[in-house]
């Protein structure tokens, strides 16, 4: 576990330092977009590490890991499709920072429910 915390880790302090620096008015573009992005690295090594984590794993543990993310693949793609139809009558426009935590929010439980099933 130490590889994704790690990763998180940088990525909140990335996060912070590229905020902080978006904050002052910085006149090239390029910088500004390069900026934006740094925070994507640590997050590269989080997606990297996971899928890493993943095949370590015995097939049991995998077969979990799989369903959870067959559930929030699925879940997320009807959820936001929904919630776009539903802005077209006047709901309010979410941003796409919503989608992350609504897809690990449903990994989760799919967790949650494929360990509940498997006793």
């Amino acid at each position: 576990m130490i590889p994704p915390i790690l990763s998180i880790i940088v990525y909140a302090i990335t996060l912070a330092i590229s905020l902080r620096l978006l904050a002052h008015d910085l006149e090239n573009g390029v910088v500004r977009i390069a900026i934006s992005l740094a925070p994507m690295v640590p997050a590269v090594f989080l997606c990297w590490s996971i899928v890493r984590a993943i095949g370590c794993l015995d097939e049991m543990q995998r077969k979990l890991q799989l369903e959870a993310f067959a559930l929030a693949f699925a879940g997320t793609a009807l959820i936001t499709f929904s919630y776009g139809f539903l802005e077209n009558v006047g709901f309010p426009k979410l941003s796409l920072f919503v989608v992350w935590p609504l897809m690990c929010t449903l990994w989760i439980a799919g967790l949650v429910i494929g360990r509940l099933r498997y006793r």
